[in-house]
Parts: C-alpha cells; structure tokens; sequence
C-alpha cells in the first residue's frame, strides 16, 4: 500500500489483482457493493490456514479453541444449549457475525451478556437480527470497527451510546430506524455509513460533521424531504448514494463543495427535479461518475453536475427518465467521457440516433454510447 492511497483504493486493488489470477470469481456490483465468489481450491486453502482462528458454532459444537478469532453463527436455530459455557473465555475474539436471515434467538439475556464481554471485538453482525437487542452495551466495545444492523426489525432507535465507537469505520443501520443518533457527530473515525430514517429532514452539526466520511448511502428514506444544509463539511466524501427517498425534494447548495466526491448515484426518487437556483458555481465538483434513475421530474437535465467534471467523468448512466428533454451541450466537451448509457429514456433515445438524432453531435466522441442495449458506437464501427 502507498503512502498516500486511501485504504478502500488499496483494498479495491489487491481484490482486482487477485481476482485477475483467478482466487475470486462472479463479480456483481450494486450501487457500489461488490459481491464475489472466493474460488473452490482458495476456499480450501483458507480453510486449512485458519482452522484455528475461526470457528463455525452450530448445535454439535461442544468445544472451542481458546485462540479462535473469529466466530459465526450460521444457524441461531440451532445453537447449542450451552453457549455461554462454550464462549468463556473466548473474551478476545475479533469477529461476531450472525449469518441466517430468519433469526430468532429465544435466550436474550444470554445473547446480552456474550456480547458485552467482547472487549476487543472489531466486526459485529446483527443484521436481520430479529431480537431486541440492548445497545447500550455496544457502545462499551472500544476496538469495534464494522457494525451492522441493516434489517434488524427488533431494533427501531439507535441510541447515542453507539456514538462512543469513536474507533467505529463502517456502520449500516438501515430499513425500520426511526431517526439517528443525535450525536452521530462524534463518530470521528467512520468511514461508510448506510443509513434510513423517519425523519423529514437531516439536520445540521449531525452528519455534515464526518469529516472522515468516504461513502455515504441514504436508502429507503421514505419522509426525507430535505438533507443537511451543511454537506460542505463531508470534505473527504468520494461516493454518495440516494435511493428511494420518495419524498426527497432537492438536493442541498452545499453539494457543490464536495470536491472529493467521485461519484453520485440518484434512483427511485420520484419527487425530486434536481433544479438549482444558482446553477453558475458548481466547479469544485469532478465526478467520475454520474447516475439517474428513475426521475420521473427531471426535465431539464442538470447541467451543474457536469461543470467541474471536464476531464474527470468517466460514466454517465440515465434510466427510466421518461420526462428528461435533451442531452446538455456541454456534453461535447466533456473529453474524459467513456461511457454514456441510456436506458427506457424514450424522448432522448430518438435524439441520440446514429448521425441523424438531435443530440448525435454531443455524444459522437464518446466510446461507448449504449441505447437500450444497443451500441451505437460499435455498430459504427462495424460500418466502418
């Protein structure tokens, strides 16, 4: 890793690397997530490396390892009787995750008391969790680095006592949270953040104030109507996500100072038009890559998301914009553009016909110019 490379480019690249001589296979990519599949003889490799770090605990388990670090639970269903026996002394296991989607553990204070003695834990799993589980005793868990919650319907508020993790890097707390944490600011170290709220309004000194925030995802906010004022102070933000937030209605001027941020997705956000009242200001921005979909409101496309981004944009992506005009102008000069996909966008699929649609002239230089599947760009070539 170089000196100066954020740990994500760095990780992103020994993933790619490996992946290039064969130890991952079938890559997906949703809106940012990566999924993969290790490759069989790998499997076994790791496997036999760390057979006594890692321990998979089922109802047959009877004993583990006092040196095992990393513990799941594949199946709550079927977990021993005598758990808490088994986990003594296990105080300085590293990784909890809980991996079955229909989760139901009947023995809550057992569940309470082995987590909270984990002082050295650094990945918690609670996802689809379906137990109420106190999270107050989280927030004594000091080293703890990645946190996720994404799905537990018992677990509706996250308290401020999760805002101790001052160590905390990744945190997903999604679908069913009502509002966040008051006092998310003092989560000084995150880094990735998926959140959902009740909440109508993101307020100001709360998530603006992660200066060391990289991704920000805001999913399934059905009431959010506005966000932060006060986004200038995401500094180091290289990736934001909006999706479904359905009664969003505009995105905040302070945008425009996100200088870091590389790319922005916007989808299922029905009631939002993206129309800016000074649209002239938007230089610092230089994304790579630009995503709308499913922008019923977008007539105008939003030339200020293009100012900066000249030399840096790489992919632009429109879909299901029914009601979108034309392409921008500005687009002919956007020399850096690759990749330019439009999908069931049906006034601007007739514009950007091959050498006869209105917009041909702004996108003739891109390399690929996709239309409902189709390649424009290669079908030239094969004309050629």
């Amino acid at each position: 890793m170089n000196e100066n490379e954020e740990s994500e480019n760095a990780g992103l690249r020994y993933l790619k690397e490996l992946a290039s001589k064969c130890f991952f296979q079938d890559f997906e990519e949703n809106y940012g997530f990566i999924k993969c599949k290790m490759h069989d003889l790998v499997h076994d490799l790791a496997l036999s490396l760390t057979q006594n770090e890692y321990s998979i605990v089922t109802s047959s388990t009877r004993q583990i390892p006092k040196n095992v670090r990393h513990l799941l639970f594949p199946d709550n269903a079927s977990l021993p009787q005598d758990l808490s026996t088994i986990l003594q002394g296990l105080d300085h296991a590293r990784t909890i995750v809980f991996m079955s989607e229909e989760r139901d553990l009947n023995n809550k204070l057992m569940l309470d008391i082995n987590l909270s003695r984990f002082q050295y834990l650094r990945m918690l799993d609670l996802s689809h969790l379906k137990l109420d589980v106190p999270l107050e005793r989280i927030g004594t868990l000091k080293h703890l680095r990645f946190f996720h919650l994404h799905g537990n319907s018992k677990i509706i508020k996250a308290p401020d006592f999760i805002c101790k993790l001052q160590n905390l890097q990744a945190l997903l707390l999604c679908q069913g949270f009502e509002e966040l944490p008051t006092n998310i600011k003092y989560l000084i170290s995150i880094r990735f953040l998926q959140m959902t709220t009740k909440e109508e309004r993101l307020l100001n000194n709360g998530i603006g104030c992660l200066k060391s925030l990289r991704f920000l995802f805001i999913i399934q906010c059905e009431n959010l109507k506005y966000l932060c004022e006060d986004m200038q102070g995401l500094s180091k933000l290289k990736r934001l996500i909006i999706v479904e937030c359905k009664s969003l209605i505009c995105l905040p001027p302070s945008i425009k100072y996100l200088s870091s941020l590389k790319t922005l997705t916007i989808s299922d956000c029905e009631n939002i038009d993206l129309v800016m009242v000074d649209e002239e200001d938007f230089n610092q921005l230089s994304l790579q890559n630009l995503a709308l979909v499913g922008l019923p409101k977008l007539v105008n496309f939003p030339y200020w998301l293009l100012q900066g981004s000249k030399y840096t944009l790489q992919n632009l992506h429109l879909e299901d914009c029914s009601n979108i005009e034309e392409l921008p102008a500005c687009l002919k000069n956007i020399v850096s553009l690759q990749q330019l996909k439009i999908e069931n966008c049906f006034a601007l699929g007739k514009r950007c016909e091959r050498e006869k649609g209105e917009d041909w002239s702004k996108i003739a230089h891109i390399p690929q110019v996709i239309v409902d599947g189709y390649n424009i760009q290669s079908s030239l070539d094969s004309d050629d």
